[in-house]
């Protein structure tokens, strides 16, 4: 699979509140330090204490999005059937994606799983259904849903964050 994330970055040694250790990307810092999952990282002159060492931490009141690139996939459980849906565009609290057909019955799904072509990326992230929208009413009716991640655990969180760097674009 080809990398889609352009230059190198420089990685950051991290120790997670779960006391595992890291080494992410400035971006995955970020979106870690603010929903708290971080103890320690290491700067050049030496490491920082998050809540006792000086941070800047970007304040954001919403979640940018990204649009997916072509063939990166939500794969959604309902009942004993797993279904793709094409991924219109992710952050990392959330993601809407694309489908035809009625409504989906949201009871019952409780995870997603993403993909890029046949490649899993990253399994069974909590969910709960934020919205399901109409988009066309043509012999096949087009539709929006839209999740939001729930209590995603600090291995999630870098797997979301990785598939976000490599298989999404800025939405303009």
């Amino acid at each position: 699979m080809p990398d889609r994330r352009g230059p190198e970055q420089e990685h950051i040694h991290v120790i997670a509140r779960d006391g595992t250790y890291q080494y992410l990307t400035p971006p995955a810092l970020n979106v870690l330090l603010e929903k708290n999952n971080v103890m320690k990282f290491k700067r050049s002159s030496g490491w920082v204490t998050v809540g006792i060492d000086p941070i800047r931490v970007k304040d954001r009141r919403e979640s940018p999005r990204f649009k997916a690139l072509p063939r990166a996939l939500a794969s959604i459980s309902q009942g004993p059937e797993m279904l793709p849906y094409h991924i219109v565009d992710i952050s990392d609290s959330g993601l809407s994606f694309r489908y035809l057909g009625e409504s989906i019955n949201y009871t019952g799904i409780f995870s997603v799983s993403l993909y890029h072509e046949d490649d899993l990326v990253v399994s069974d992230l909590p969910v709960k259904d934020v919205s399901d929208i109409g988009l066309s009413d043509g012999h096949v009716p087009v539709r929006r849903g839209s999740l939001c991640f729930e209590s995603l655990s600090f291995e999630q969180q870098n797997k979301l964050v990785t598939f976000i760097e490599g298989f999404t674009e800025p939405l303009h």
